[in-house]
Parts: structure tokens; sequence; C-alpha cells
């Protein structure tokens, strides 16, 4: 595997993710030992060539010699094309590069809710940009994935709960986004975007334990009270977690109350 020399990756100290992946660059030797750096400590020799916000947007592979720069998906491609030449051809394709754009910045745009932060430690860094489009995107994504996974999963759970069609997985949970969505718009409107995002990965995750949890129990041939006390147990798991990351928005308790009561009254609706 050959290095990339003369480089050095600026990475997001606050994000996880980030850390891991470009942790994995030095240690695979696709880049040297000096190759990464945080951007909040960005080296003086980065500093005139580097955009520091679209650094922060975009990770920035910093040429030491030249001052050249990439941002984004342009950077992980120049390492990981340095380091399996066979790939370059696929990695300089158009459309390959404009596909991997748009999922680039899907995650990066939406990182700091993937992988949330303390209000505190994002004030004492740059913050990614908002974008509403890929915020929009994850909402309605994750909204059509969540809702196959528990129509497939309350199929199981009949006839202790009435069994549904897709459609109404569609409107349970698009019901939940606009609920809380009112909610947060007159109480917090400057974090609604935030709250939403984070919101919709607790249920996205839920979603993601009820489909392995499912495909075990299904291998098992377990009954409906088994699906239904492993449901319960999930969305126990899910209203802690949406009190952590309400926490880290700091945002009060009342939106995961409303949160656990809209799940709660659907419940009984559906039941009866």
């Amino acid at each position: 595997m050959k290095t990339l020399h003369g480089f050095i990756i600026l990475y997001d100290a606050v994000c996880p993710l980030c850390r891991v992946y470009t942790n994995a660059f030095v240690h695979s030797g696709m880049l040297e030992k000096q190759g990464r750096a945080a951007y909040q400590e960005m080296p003086a020799q980065c500093e005139p060539y580097v955009d520091r916000q679209r650094a922060v947007n975009e990770i920035a592979l910093v040429n030491s010699a030249t001052g050249e720069v990439y941002y984004g998906i342009e950077s992980l491609l120049k390492i990981l094309g340095n380091a399996w030449p066979v790939f370059r051809p696929l990695f300089s394709s158009r459309w390959f590069v404009g596909v991997m754009k748009i999922l680039y910045g899907f995650i990066s745009y939406n990182r700091r809710i993937f992988l949330p932060v303390a209000i505190g430690a994002e004030k004492a860094t740059l913050m990614p940009a908002f974008h509403k489009g890929y915020r929009a995107s994850w909402l309605v994504f994750s909204w059509l994935l969540i809702s196959v996974i528990l129509h497939w999963y309350g199929a199981e759970l009949s006839p202790l709960v009435p069994r549904g069609t897709w459609f109404r997985e569609l409107l349970v949970c698009g019901g939940q986004l606009l609920f809380q969505g009112a909610i947060v718009a007159i109480v917090a409107p400057r974090k609604a975007w935030d709250y939403l995002g984070n919101m919709m990965v607790v249920s996205f995750l839920g979603a993601i334990a009820l489909l392995f949890i499912g495909l075990i129990l299904k291998a098992a041939q377990a009954n409906a009270f088994w699906y239904t006390g492993a449901f319960l147990l999930t969305a126990a798991a899910m209203l802690m977690e949406h009190a952590r990351r309400c926490s880290l928005l700091e945002m009060g308790v009342g939106y995961s109350i409303s949160w656990i009561m809209y799940r709660l009254l659907l419940a009984v609706f559906i039941i009866n």
C-alpha cells in the first residue's frame, strides 16, 4: 500500500467518526505519521492555504509543499487513489465523483446529529454549516425506511396488536415528525432542524435494533409475546436516548414527555 507523502489531512476533533477514519489512514500507512491534524489546531504551514469554514464542512487535505488543497470527497479519493492505483480510473470518473459528493455531503453536513456533542463543546469550535437540503433528505430517508421496518416487525405482533398496512406506519412516523415539529417550532424554533434530525436518528436506531431482533426471533420461531416484549424494551431504550440527546441540545424534558405521549396515545388508538 503506497503512502501519500507530504500531505496533511485536517479532521474535526469533536467528531468521533472523523477521528476514527483519519486515524485509520495513518495506521494503515496511507498517510505519514505526521499526515493528520485537527483543524481546531491547524498547523501553521497549512493556515495560509485553507478556507477554514469550508474545511469544517468538507475535510481538507493539504499538500504541505505546494499549498494545494483538496476538499471533501476529493481529498478522500486522493488518498485512496494513491493507495490503490487500480481504482484511479473509477475515482476520476465524473459520475462516480458526482454520486460520492452527494453521499459525502449527506453524511458530513449531518454528522453532528448522527454523533452529537454537547452544545458547549460545539461553541468551542467551528460548527459545520447547516444545509437544509441534506437535513430534509435525512428526515425523508429515515421516515421511509423506519416505516418499512416497522411494518415488517408489526406483522409479528399480531394478534396482540392489530396488523396494519405500510401506509399506516408511514402516517404514524410522519405524524410524529409533524407533532414534535409543531411543538419545537413554537417553543424553540432555532433548534427545530437539529431536534428533528436527532429525533429521527433515535427512531432510526430503534428501527435497526428491531430489524435485528426480529430476525433473531423469527429464526427462533418466537411468538407474539416475545416480539412485543422486545418492542417495549427497545422503546424504553429509545426514550433514554431521546432524553440524552435533548440534554445535549440543552432542551428540557418536556420534549421527551411529548414524544412518549404521542406514542402512547397512538398505541391506545391502534389497539382499540
